[in-house]
């Protein structure tokens, strides 16, 4: 019998508020079931990599962490993850190893910006000023609402980069690091320290379990393979 090393399980307020955003996380790969029964396309897998706007949209959800807390307008905060990356629907999604030079990136974005807004202005000049408000708002980081939007912008990056290390092994430790130390609200300053936590004792368990069976000569190739890639990986 193959021995696993035994997990802690002592579940916190930050650790059952990563459980709903890993939930919600699941609407991801929920297809629309009417489009697939047609044949107008192949239903959603794990193998598929999110949009920018399944990453708005669970950000948009997490809004609801600073329910309750009047330092925040919850409402604003999720209208601004909804449209915080809505220029990258023309843009492309501009990542750091593309190597696009800041200014470039911005002046981008900005033009994107108000292609989208002048589009609207027609029917609601009212709905295209918020719009350009609200962004605006957003890249300046003045607002607590801009800084707590920012912060679940990272968040959210992370949790789904912790989703994909489990689900491929692959180790993405990179976008942990990218993000250590940028945090600003304590919402989300919990729920990292709760995700980093999970994480580092989820490669402990890995290691350990593959230690225990290595040194017992149990467990097939295959079990202790998965444990490596779970410790490296994850």
């Amino acid at each position: 019998k193959v021995r696993m090393a035994t997990r802690p399980s002592q579940p916190s307020s930050a650790s059952e508020a990563l459980r709903f955003l890993r939930l919600a996380g699941q609407l991801k790969g929920t297809p629309r079931t009417g489009w697939v029964y047609r044949g107008v396309g192949e239903s959603f897998s794990a193998t598929r990599v999110e949009s920018v706007a399944d990453h708005s949209w669970r950000m948009a959800a997490a809004a609801f962490l600073y329910s309750g807390d009047r330092s925040y307008d919850v409402g604003k905060m999720i209208r601004m993850a909804v449209l915080h990356d809505i220029a990258e629907a023309l843009t492309g999604d501009i990542a750091p190893a593309d190597k696009v030079e800041p200014e470039d990136k911005a002046a981008q974005e900005e033009k994107a910006v108000a292609e989208l807004t002048t589009a609207l202005e027609g029917f609601s000049p009212v709905g295209a000023s918020e719009v350009r408000s609200l962004l605006h708002e957003y890249e300046l980081r003045e607002s607590n609402e801009a800084r707590a939007v920012k912060d679940l912008d990272m968040l959210e990056m992370i949790v789904q980069a912790d989703t994909y290390e489990k689900s491929s092994g692959i180790d993405l430790s990179d976008f942990f690091s990218s993000t250590a130390g940028k945090f600003k609200t304590s919402q989300v300053q919990a729920l990292v320290s709760e995700l980093i936590s999970e994480r580092a004792q989820r490669r402990v368990w890995a290691v350990r379990t593959v230690q225990a069976n290595e040194e017992e000569g149990l467990g097939s190739k295959e079990t202790n393979r998965d444990a490596k890639e779970e410790s490296t990986g994850i």
